[in-house]
């Protein structure tokens, strides 16, 4: 069974199959992902079981994407692991092995592909797995515009109204490239307040941003804000305009609608990816840390004003140059500013 299976596989190659899965996908209906993998797969490697576990929000366990109140698959466990580290996971059960690979697109951690094999895959084969797995997260990307299955799998709990127009301003979880790799988290993930984050790539500028309710609104009037002042950003951006005057555009759509009542704190940076060059903005709470070298540093950026307080505020550009293999944490005050139970500051 484990010859002819692999046999299928290598006569047909891996890029055949990827082709073979992704036409598949496209061509039924959104929510239809494992009814569309089970038996191609079953066919061309001999796989007895096939299951899509997807991350929740808070990315803390995994649930199928069917039937997702039926399985809770904690991160300590062999799929767990695989999602952590982003690598696959192979553990055999005689004579049959049970493979668990990373879901991924470019960084963004969606879930895990868990196959049941008639035999140990060899180091080949389990990279060409390795390549459907992505195959297939590009698919569910795109499902998840048009079936809400993903998300139902990533809730186990219903969102907040509020919650959820947050999340749809998210730019995913993570993203990666040859020169960087970009995380972002939001906490708590069901009940949010007015802080967000997003990053853009074009040519050889990365653009990060983080925002933070300076005037600490909840529930929709946090997220109607937020959405305000992250859209008026984006936008700014996508004309091809400079980080202070993004930061500009935006403060004056946030005043124009709520005439300094209500405003937002805010980061822009801008990183020239050839150069190291970087360009920031920080109008208000949020706090830029640098580790280099094993040292903390945190780079003098002047305080500047929360975008919406007052009319025509203007905004200085300000510079640095990273060092190769830097990294950059950007915070808003819910972390910064936090306290553990013992009053220990961040």
């Amino acid at each position: 069974m484990a010859r002819s299976s692999y046999g299928a596989f290598q006569a047909m190659n891996g890029a055949d199959l990827q082709i073979t899965v992704l036409r598949a996908l496209d061509q039924d209906r959104p929510d239809a992902a494992l009814a569309v993998l089970r038996p191609l797969l079953a066919h061309h490697l001999g796989v007895r079981q096939v299951e899509l576990l997807l991350a929740n929000y808070q990315l803390t366990e995994l649930r199928p994407i069917q039937h997702p109140d039926d399985r809770v698959v904690h991160l300590k466990t062999p799929a767990g692991q695989a999602f952590s580290t982003q690598r696959p996971v192979t553990l055999l059960v005689n004579p049959e092995a049970a493979v668990y690979l990373p879901v991924s697109i470019r960084g963004d951690r969606l879930g895990v592909l868990e196959l049941i094999l008639p035999a140990e895959p060899t180091p080949a084969v389990l990279e060409e797995l390795g390549q459907l797995a992505t195959v297939i997260a590009y698919a569910l990307q795109a499902a998840s515009r048009q079936s809400d299955a993903v998300h139902h799998a990533a809730r186990p709990h219903r969102l907040t109204l509020a919650a959820e127009m947050q999340w749809q301003l998210l730019p995913g979880t993570g993203c990666r490239a040859p020169e960087y790799e970009v995380a972002g988290h939001l906490e708590p993930a069901h009940h949010v307040h007015a802080d967000n984050f997003d990053w853009s790539q074009d040519g050889e500028q990365l653009q990060l941003s983080i925002t933070d309710g300076a005037t600490h609104p909840r529930g929709q009037v946090a997220s109607l804000l937020t959405t305000l002042a992250v859209t008026a950003l984006r936008n700014a951006r996508r004309a091809g305009l400079g980080i202070a005057d993004q930061v500009r555009l935006a403060d004056q759509a946030v005043y124009a609608h709520h005439g300094g009542q209500r405003y937002m704190s805010t980061m822009l940076i801008g990183i020239d990816l050839g150069s190291g060059a970087v360009s920031a903005v920080r109008a208000g709470s949020p706090r830029l840390l640098l580790l280099r070298d094993g040292q903390v540093l945190l780079p003098p950026l002047i305080d500047q004003l929360p975008i919406g307080m007052f009319e025509g505020t203007e905004y200085i550009e300000e510079h640095f140059t990273l060092a190769h293999r830097d990294r950059l944490l950007l915070v808003s005050d819910g972390i910064h500013a936090a306290t553990s139970p013992a009053q220990e500051r961040f």
